[in-house]
């Protein structure tokens, strides 16, 4: 598999977890939590929301603990997902966001570029570094 197809497919696994867990359609024990978020993060993994707002890996993932099945309206669809850099041990990527019915966002409906750094391990890419910017209201 290309880089390309895989760095598309982990945005949309990841993606799809974020659906099911807010809309609480997949279970809410330890074990799907970790291997459907925790596994696919960096232990340094560090997120910039749109608003500015900094996470470490342990607090996203305690805030959203919390939200399981908070928001069963919400959608998202990932769209124009491109390679923009691609090193020995680590892929720089971009996509655009998709949201809808997002209860605890700015707007419910929104759209967000985000860049995010990929740091291989083994045949895998996780999560280590993501930047999330409010696209134009007419993006």
């Amino acid at each position: 598999m290309s880089t390309a197809q895989d760095v598309e497919r982990e945005v949309i696994e990841l993606h799809e977890f974020f659906v099911d867990w807010f809309n609480g359609t997949c279970s809410s024990d330890d074990a799907t939590f970790e291997q459907r978020f925790g596994a696919h993060l960096t232990e340094g993994f560090y997120y910039v929301m749109p608003g500015g707002i900094q996470l470490t890996r342990a607090s996203l993932q305690d805030s959203l603990r919390q939200a399981h099945g908070s928001n069963p309206d919400f959608r998202i669809q990932v769209r124009n997902v491109s390679v923009r850099f691609e090193g020995r041990d680590a892929v720089l990527a971009t996509y655009t966001e998709h949201q809808q019915g997002a209860r605890n966002s700015e707007r419910s409906d929104n759209v967000r570029l985000s860049t995010v750094l990929f740091v291989r391990d083994g045949d895998r890419l996780r999560w280590h570094h993501i930047q999330e910017t409010w696209a134009p209201t007419d993006a």
